[in-house]
This record gives C-alpha cells, structure tokens and sequence, in this order.
C-alpha cells in the first residue's frame, strides 16, 4: 500500500511537471532545465520499479501482459 500510494503521488507529480514544461516558454531558462531534470528523475524511478518488478516476476509473460503500458510510458522518447 505505501509503495502504490508513493506511486501514485509520484504519477500526479509527473503530469503536473508536463503540464508545467508545456505551460512553460523554453527560454524560462533555469525554471524550464528544473522541470525536465525533476521529470527525468521521476521516469527514472518508474524504470527502476519496473525493474523490480519484472526481476520478481515469477511468470514474465504475464508481468508484460499486466505492465505493458507502464513500459511504454517510461520508454525514451526523442526531444525535439
């Protein structure tokens, strides 16, 4: 329960940071680089739990079927 509720706190926090680069001019300079490092740090904890979990994983298959959206969202994506 705790780890799905930090989860789920860190998830709110992640659409708040998107919400804030989109609202955010690019030239806002160091506001801007802050907003992206913390959401970088954010997906890097979500591939780290995911990690976890796939290691624990008795049956993988079924670990793909059940997180297979969450590892599409923590996959890189181009910056652009």
């Amino acid at each position: 329960p705790r780890t799905e509720l930090a989860l789920t706190l860190l998830i709110l926090i992640s659409v708040a940071l998107v919400v804030g680069e989109m609202a955010l001019p690019s030239q806002s300079g160091k506001l801007h680089h802050l907003v992206i490092t913390a959401g970088s740090w954010i997906i890097g904890i979500f591939r780290i739990e995911l990690l976890i979990r796939f290691s624990l994983a008795r049956h993988k298959q079924r670990f793909f079927r059940r997180y297979w959206l969450d590892l599409i969202a923590v996959l890189p994506y181009p910056a652009g």
